[in-house]
């Protein structure tokens, strides 16, 4: 068995790594919030980690701080788009995807210009993915249940149902861009 292991450790990390991912872009739709920002906060928080990395940071400890500060942009971004829907924000979210990418491929010397940053210190493990994808998957299941996945689907299905019912719809939006803004950019610390 450790034999297959080792042969296939890269695919089983790569696709718990990008499960993760589509973790972050599926929460956003399921709530009906049109959304691709998870695959900009995945660069922004590969080049984050890869940063903490090379300065020394341990890890396991840089992949918590790029999901804690993860938070922040990504709650300002949902605050700056709070206002668009649908088609407008799903092609908001691309452009700043691809504001990344581009800050990215400019940032000079701190993100490696076009070549990227090399010789990131290897500290991932298979096991610690495997709990930070099962963590996830328990937290997406627990939120399609019981009230709060109700809301959702409310919010989903129609926005003015949602506030009728009570339902603090700008709060769950924010709540749930915030999340998959999160969820990935770990992905993106893990895919370093």
């Amino acid at each position: 068995m450790s034999g297959w292991y080792g042969q296939h450790v890269v695919i089983i990390q790569s696709t718990l790594i990008f499960v993760l991912l589509a973790f972050s872009v599926q929460l956003a739709l399921r709530a009906g919030v049109f959304s691709f920002a998870g695959v900009g906060f995945f660069g922004l928080g590969g080049y984050a980690a890869a940063i903490l990395a090379l300065r020394g940071v341990p890890g396991p400890l840089a992949v918590l701080i790029v999901a804690a500060f993860a938070a922040i942009p990504g709650y300002l971004l949902a605050v700056l788009l709070a206002r668009l829907r649908d088609l407008y924000l799903g092609m908001a979210t691309i452009a700043f995807t691809l504001m990344i990418g581009v800050i990215a491929a400019n940032g000079g010397s701190l993100t490696g210009g076009p070549v990227g940053l090399y010789s990131v210190p290897y500290w991932a493990s298979t096991p610690v993915m495997a709990a930070i994808f099962v963590v996830a998957a328990v937290l997406m299941a627990r939120l399609e249940r019981r009230n709060f996945g109700r809301s959702l689907e409310a919010l989903r299905e129609n926005e003015d149902l949602a506030l009728s019912v009570g339902t603090d719809v700008v709060k769950l939006r924010r709540f749930i861009f915030t999340l998959g803004s999160v969820l990935g950019a770990i992905s993106g610390a893990f895919y370093v």
